[in-house]
């Protein structure tokens, strides 16, 4: 087979077992009750695909916990709006929610949350969304994020606010601040001074 040059294709392939356990958890039975749409006419799926599309496109280092979102995201859009689950008591995801705040810069996994929280990794997912408004993932990458400013603003080099804000490196950290602030991590330390800490 010829390749032409700058071609490539990647796939991915979901695992049944893994959508029937989460499902299971959900109280669905072992039954996958795929959304009736195709992908391309149903935009919650589609922006699911591309929510783990783009979580398993970068560094895999770190990001356990970004795909362990993806891919729970993706099942309950192949679920539909059939997934339905009953509030969690605030105190257990604060439980989960903690333990992200007393270690940002620990590679976390889905599974982890859930077992600290007393909870299903679904119910935990729908349960921490509907309580702070961001998936575990994106909250733990906001505290990351407000730690590196700190360490930025005091002066601390790049690289070394990156690893010790729970970044895989400062490449890693550069894409988020410039996703979220706009700038790159020199710039961003000299914009907000070094006496801006708070």
């Amino acid at each position: 087979m010829r390749w032409r040059r700058g071609f490539a294709y990647r796939i991915v392939y979901l695992d049944p077992g893994y959508g029937s356990d989460l499902l299971r958890e959900a109280g669905l039975g072992p039954h996958l009750p795929f959304a009736a749409k195709p992908v391309l006419f149903d935009a919650r799926l589609q922006h699911a695909f591309g929510f783990l599309w783009s979580a398993l496109g970068h560094d895999s280092s770190g990001e356990t916990l970004r795909q362990d979102d993806a891919l729970v995201a993706l099942w309950r859009a192949l679920a539909g709006d059939r997934v339905r689950f009953s509030g969690a008591a605030l105190d257990r995801l604060r439980m989960a929610r903690e333990a992200l705040a007393d270690a940002p810069d620990r590679s976390w996994s889905l599974d982890e949350l859930a077992s600290i929280a007393g909870l299903s990794r679904f119910a935990l997912c729908r349960a921490f969304r509907g309580a702070y408004g961001v998936s575990p993932h994106a909250w733990l990458l906001e505290r990351r994020l407000t730690r590196a400013r700190h360490y930025l603003a005091a002066g601390v080099p790049a690289a070394e606010a990156a690893l010790a804000a729970g970044f895989a490196d400062q490449s890693h950290l550069t894409r988020h601040l410039k996703r979220r602030f706009g700038m790159a991590p020199g710039r961003f330390a000299r914009a907000i001074g070094r006496t801006d800490v708070a």
